[in-house]
């Protein structure tokens, strides 16, 4: 597995519209080739950003890169600074497996099956 790791900064008070912008385009985001896994976290107070986006191979992700930057473009309103993406081999990857005791609770909680599944 191939991990691509892109740092960037999003212009003040524009977090909100670039979360916007990356929700509308999950649909394109989830249907990169190769791609296993993706996650945007970010710190509202200074605008920083980091995306993870998690490849079956090194190749899956340059094989994607076309495409990226095509994504990258419809950012271009709300970003401070050029993304800056880096890769890295993945030499571990495992998820913690939820059980009912681990597993959110609350009102509609129980009617989420997902929960009780391992998630690798």
């Amino acid at each position: 597995m191939y991990a691509r790791i892109t740092t960037y900064t999003c212009k003040k008070g524009y977090v909100d519209d670039g979360v916007s912008v990356a929700r509308g385009l999950l649909p394109r985001i989830k249907a990169l080739p190769g791609l296993k896994e993706f996650i945007c976290t970010g710190r509202m107070a200074d605008g920083k950003c980091v995306t993870i986006a998690i490849y079956e191979s090194k190749a899956k992700a340059e094989a994607a890169a076309p495409q990226l930057n095509e994504l990258w473009s419809r950012f271009d309103h709300v970003l401070a600074s050029k993304p800056e993406p880096e890769g890295y081999t993945v030499f571990i990857h495992e998820k913690p497996r939820l059980s009912h005791r681990t597993a959110p609770t609350g009102p509609g909680r129980e009617s989420l099956p997902h929960y009780h599944r391992k998630l690798a």
